[in-house]
């Protein structure tokens, strides 16, 4: 009867103890339901900055804010440089004759976006965060100051014009090694000719 006691007592302070646990990382205090904010959904317009505001949601707050800076850096990147390629395909057929004419077409259209880009500067301007049922979301405003992005830009457009000077330059001696090769054939040709 002792240990009975003893085995009960210690199984629930461990059941308490477990709840209590549980409890404390399912809800953080700062964390409360939340609407949309204003800035997300009217993105400020700033002429010193690119801004990207993103949402996100997941089961682990962490991942949530992860997720939206993640999404937010996109924006800023689509931005900057975004490659797109589309593909549009339309069909029509009629079939039958005079009224009995059916008309038959189909439409459709595909587009994809790529963005790669790097980006320095990048960091977190608004956030706020919030708690769906057990589903936390992010909203993240990410800013990157347009002078990074200018130099940058700068430094991509130098970094082409080196590395095209350096195919000319390769062009222009594949040119002229062909021209040498050429006329050592015409040489020879004229050696044997005699």
């Amino acid at each position: 009867m002792k240990w009975t006691r003893v085995i009960l007592t210690m199984a629930l302070a461990l059941l308490v103890a477990g709840c209590a646990g549980s409890k404390k990382m399912d809800s953080p205090k700062n964390v409360k339901p939340v609407k949309a904010p204003d800035w997300f959904m009217h993105p400020p317009e700033d002429n010193n900055q690119l801004l990207g505001v993103a949402t996100a949601t997941s089961q682990d707050l962490q991942t949530a804010i992860d997720k939206a800076k993640q999404d937010g850096r996109v924006e800023i990147a689509r931005q900057m440089d975004v490659r797109i390629a589309g593909l549009s395909k339309r069909f029509v057929e009629e079939t039958g004759l005079n009224e009995d004419a059916e008309l038959l077409g189909m439409f459709t259209q595909v587009s994809k976006s790529v963005v790669s880009d790097s980006l320095t500067g990048s960091r977190v301007t608004k956030q706020q965060l919030g708690k769906e049922g057990k589903i936390y979301r992010a909203y993240i405003m990410m800013e990157m100051p347009i002078g990074e992005a200018n130099a940058k830009f700068v430094e991509k457009i130098r970094a082409q014009e080196r590395l095209y000077t350096r195919f000319r330059a390769s062009e222009a001696f594949e040119e002229l090694d062909q021209e040498v090769q050429k006329y050592e054939e015409w040489k020879k040709q004229q050696y044997e000719g005699r």
